[in-house]
């Protein structure tokens, strides 16, 4: 195998009088001074204050090269802007958020106040990149003022056909996949709202709101009583951060694919009561969970979705398949109930068939206005395509509807029908009202009411029908309207679900789940 070809930087940064070496992650040497980098990061200085060279000689000695994680282009830039030479001019958005955030990671303020004053062009042309770097790299103000900039020139739009249109669409970017579902939902509703700027951050959660994307914060998770662990002749004990220790049963993990956990242990091991003790950076009511799930008993039918999150990230970091397997089957039995919070959880972790199951039932009015805490868990981008995917949906229902009512009820029916439009089997109590609306309406319009004339207490005669007109309505033809209303909408979606995978959120190939007559 041919060895690294390592090269030079260029000037300033090639010069023989350098003590350091910085090795970019694309093999370029940067020659640089210890001095001028120690006045300009607190965090070089203290990098360099532990490295102690050894005395051969008294020719100048250079350590082993600094490996870091930067590319040359974007080291060349920081280390401009620290040296006595001149500022480089940077055009380039994305490196400009890659050398602010090298600045912000080796602590070099100047640096920072300097790209942050190179940025504020791009604030008025490209707010919205503007606004994903901000928010990836936790710089509130420059994000604020990139969404005050972004709400100046965009306005907000409201009942557009085209999604790109619409305040979710117009206010993508594909930088946005570095930020939260969080960042970008706040961005939004801020958009859509009055509040003051002052009043605005990027960063701050919002109280979740009372419609479908919402959960409940439960106090006690778990049940009053519960099944007890079978701990007798327990072989391990289970230690966490906060000092609890858990008896466990080294055959039980290694047969629930939990064995990861035992590769803890200490060489020598820790002893408690003639016990080995393993550590685990698991929370104590977590842990307690977890081992209710890799034991053979009853486990919890968790509700709390803060729980479920707690759960899945340690059996991610610990590789707990069995865990894994048991939360992903738990989320889909929530996906109708919880759409939103399923929803995000399912995209943050790949599960495709329950993203795209949440995804459905997810389907409402106006789901920017939405906000549920598993946002800040996953990429904007998961956002991004549930929106586009609930747009394209709920215009193609909205089409079929008004083709069989009027406008007039229709907007009734956007507002109180949507619970329940991806329930399990019909669709009638959703579909039925704006079909006894018209029939009602077309009743009210074949009958003439009395008007009273322009002498108050007296009517005028040819204001009566002699004859009113006989109308009456059928409950078995408006079922059967409704019943073809509903039949029609499935069979569109089925449709567009199929046809447009690409846009569907975390969808691929058209999977088994989708072939599924999942809307019946």
């Amino acid at each position: 195998m041919a060895a690294t070809q390592i090269k030079l930087a260029q000037a300033p940064f090639n010069i023989p009088s350098a003590d350091a070496v910085l090795r970019t992650s694309d093999n370029v040497d940067f020659y640089v001074h210890k001095v001028i980098l120690s006045i300009a990061s607190p965090f070089f200085n203290d990098l360099f204050s532990l490295i102690q060279p050894s005395i051969n000689s008294d020719a100048k000695v250079i350590e082993e090269p600094i490996i870091i994680s930067e590319d040359s282009q974007t080291l060349d830039s920081l280390l401009r802007l620290c040296y006595p030479v001149d500022d480089p001019v940077i055009t380039d958005i994305s490196l400009l958020g890659c050398v602010l955030e090298a600045a912000i990671k080796y602590q070099m303020g100047e640096a920072e106040k300097l790209v942050k004053v190179s940025m504020q062009p791009f604030v008025v042309t490209h707010p919205l990149q503007i606004y994903a770097i901000a928010c990836r790299l936790k710089v509130e103000e420059l994000a604020k003022v990139a969404a005050q900039s972004w709400k100046s020139q965009r306005g907000s739009v409201l009942n557009t056909a085209n999604f790109s249109s619409t305040t979710g669409g117009a206010s993508y970017v594909p930088e946005m996949a570095h930020i939260t579902c969080g960042a970008y939902s706040r961005l939004i509703r801020y958009i859509r709202s009055s509040l003051p700027l002052a009043n605005f951050s990027p960063f701050s959660q919002p109280e979740t709101n009372s419609h479908g994307g919402t959960h409940e914060v439960i106090d006690d998770p778990v049940p009053s009583i519960r099944p007890e662990l079978p701990l007798q002749d327990a072989d391990l004990v289970i230690r966490t951060p906060d000092g609890t220790n858990f008896l466990a049963h080294k055959l039980i993990l290694n047969l629930s694919s939990a064995d990861s956990i035992l590769e803890s242990l200490h060489d020598p091991p820790e002893f408690v009561d003639g016990l080995p003790v393993v550590h685990v950076d698991i929370e104590g009511q977590v842990l307690n969970e977890i081992l209710h799930l890799l034991y053979p008993l009853n486990h919890t039918e968790y509700e709390d979705m803060s729980m479920i999150w707690a759960i899945l990230v340690a059996a991610r970091r610990y590789k707990l398949s069995g865990v894994l397997g048991a939360m992903r089957r738990r989320l889909l039995n929530l996906a109708s109930s919880r759409p939103l919070p399923v929803y995000f959880l399912s995209a943050e972790f790949g599960w495709t068939d329950v993203a795209q199951a949440a995804a459905k039932y997810s389907i409402g009015p106006d789901l920017e206005l939405e906000y549920t805490s598993e946002m800040e868990y996953g990429s904007a981008e998961a956002y991004y395509r549930l929106l586009k995917f609930n747009h394209a949906c709920r215009s193609s229902i909205e089409k079929i509807v008004a083709q069989h009512t009027p406008d007039t009820y229709l907007g009734q029916w956007k507002t109180t029908g949507w619970a329940s439009l991806m329930g399990p089997k019909h669709l009638l109590t959703t579909l039925l009202s704006p079909i006894v609306e018209n029939e009602l309406t077309i009743a009210r319009s074949a009958l003439k009411c009395p008007n009273p004339s322009i002498h108050g207490r007296y009517y005028d005669d040819e204001c009566y029908d002699t004859i009113p007109p006989d109308y009456t309505i059928s409950i078995e033809e408006i079922v059967k309207k409704s019943e073809s209303l509903e039949t029609e909408i499935k069979n569109e979606l089925h449709k567009h679900m199929i046809r447009d995978t690409s846009d569907v959120p975390w969808l691929g190939e058209a999977s088994d789940l989708m072939k599924s007559d999942v809307l019946d």
